[in-house]
């Protein structure tokens, strides 16, 4: 019922959710939010003793979830006022795209692939390095009004739109070819 900011992956040290809990947890007071982590936790643990180092009103707000099925992922996601994707790097960000292609504005790293992957239509970025940058990131998007929300979902599908299956098989496949013309191995 309340608001809440959704981040979707495993609890990996590369995620940097552990940060995300510093950021969320210094701007807790300032928002009605809750913040929901998807993913499977840490196998040494290390969510569940984060999770018990916050202050308790702020451990009330934060929940792991652990693994979610697909459908219900879908669902948790597209009801999030954002995605947070933290992360200290990423080879693609799919989640990052999945959410905006659900109408979810992302919050994203300015780290590995996001940019590139988000581009303009992500509702902002951050440094992952930072705890006060991921803060500062939360409240602004917490702050936009309903119209601005909706642009920014709205740019967020059509930018998912433009990453499909197809069009990615057709640019692998021209990029094969090309090496292996440059290779002298296909003519």
């Amino acid at each position: 019922e309340a608001p809440y900011f959704v981040c979707v992956g495993s609890v990996r040290p590369h995620k940097n959710i552990a940060r995300l809990l510093l950021a969320f947890a210094s701007i807790a007071d300032r928002l009605p939010h809750a913040l929901v982590i998807a993913g499977l936790g840490s196998r040494d643990g290390a969510h569940t003793r984060w999770h018990a180092a916050l202050p308790p009103a702020v451990q009330a707000r934060v929940r792991f979830t652990g693994f979610v099925e697909d459908a219900a992922l879908r669902a948790l996601v597209a009801g999030a006022d954002a995605l947070v994707f933290p992360s200290l790097y990423e080879g693609f960000g799919l989640p990052a795209l999945e959410a905006m292609a659900a109408g979810c504005p992302v919050l994203a790293s300015k780290a590995g692939a996001l940019p590139e992957v988000c581009g303009p239509a992500a509702a902002g970025y951050f440094d992952p390095h930072s705890a006060e940058d991921i803060g500062r990131a939360l409240l602004q998007h917490a702050a936009l009004p309903g119209p601005e929300r909706q642009a920014i979902s709205a740019g967020g599908r059509a930018h998912a739109r433009s990453f499909d299956w197809d069009r990615t098989a057709a640019l692998t496949t021209e990029v094969i070819a090309s090496a292996l013309r440059a290779a002298g191995e296909l003519k």
